[in-house]
């Protein structure tokens, strides 16, 4: 069973639902979810969880501790793990040291969600944080 932490940023209420959502989905494909609100409960999460985590699913730009940020201490814990980031901002370009990387731009499809969690959970790219 793969482990996945789902970051998600609760400072808009109707976020709730969308982030209920896509765990009930990921819940349903078999895999084991921890949610956490912002950076720093998701690092908590992510030292404390059995067994490790797989992947990081995760706003890229929030007020503060952003996506980003926290794949990159992620990776310095588990070098192995993986990430699909989300944003609402359409024109959002990941840039060239992230370009292997799964960006899911909101809204996006239930079909698109699976896809990405698949895709990237079967890939072997990881980044290279000395090239950054």
């Amino acid at each position: 069973m793969k482990t996945f932490l789902f970051k998600h940023d609760l400072t808009q209420k109707h976020r709730i639902s969308g982030w209920e959502l896509i765990k009930t989905i990921l819940k349903n494909e078999g895999y084991l979810i921890s949610c956490a609100t912002d950076g720093y409960s998701a690092l908590g999460e992510l030292k404390k969880m059995e067994p490790p985590i797989d992947l990081i699913l995760t706003d890229l730009i929030l007020p503060g501790f952003g996506g980003e940020d926290l794949w990159r201490i992620a990776e310095n814990i588990y070098p192995r793990i993986k990430v699909v980031f989300m944003t609402g901002y359409m024109d959002y370009i990941l840039s060239d040291t992230m370009k292997n990387i799964q960006l899911l731009k909101k809204p996006f499809s239930i079909s698109d969600l699976k896809k990405a969690v698949r895709s990237t959970l079967k890939s072997k790219f990881t980044l290279d944080t000395e090239k950054i």
